[in-house]
């Protein structure tokens, strides 16, 4: 079953076109580490445009591993009941376990590149408040696709940097 999230957060990102694209980077290569797939609107603006977001994955998991890379490293270390592995334990993000899952490690690598925008572009890093900002829903499959129904909704990744969230009207 599909497994979707609707997202958004304000906030003052960057107008310079070098830095956008290092979080633009970062949201794809999350995404893509997480086989997720959907659109992300990204506000080229030193306003408080911000990121909007749909993306949707087979697994909850993988969609959930977003929503905690969002959230942040403060939030994720809080509340460690929250932090899932494949093995279903709630040990956390382990940085100095060696058979870390790979959603974790996409995790780390995702903060990593987020700070490293978020030093260029010399504002706070960016993260959505709470799990409750994450809008989630489930798609019912007719069993007939064999990928559940998320190719035929989103069949790719796309992150488009936009002057204005509102004025594109979620139109790429």
């Amino acid at each position: 079953m599909p497994h979707i999230i609707l997202f958004y957060k304000y906030a003052p990102l960057s107008s310079d076109a070098n830095i956008m694209a290092l979080y633009q980077k970062a949201l794809a290569d999350l995404c893509k580490s997480l086989n997720l797939t959907g659109r992300i609107l990204v506000g080229m603006s030193d306003d408080a445009e911000g990121i909007n977001g749909t993306l949707a994955g087979n697994e909850k998991k993988d969609v959930w591993a977003f929503c905690r890379a969002l959230l942040g490293k403060e939030w994720c270390l809080q509340n460690p009941e929250e932090n899932d592995d494949d093995g279903g334990d709630s040990n956390g993000i382990n940085i100095k376990n060696s058979c870390r899952h790979r959603r974790d490690v996409a995790i780390e690598i995702f903060w990593e590149k987020s700070l490293a925008f978020a030093t260029a572009a010399n504002i706070p890093v960016v993260e959505i408040d709470t799990p409750e900002d994450f809008k989630w829903s489930n798609v019912e499959s007719n069993g007939s696709d064999s990928n559940n129904g998320v190719d035929a909704m989103f069949p790719d990744l796309q992150i488009k940097l936009v002057k204005e969230i509102i004025g594109t009207g979620g139109v790429l």
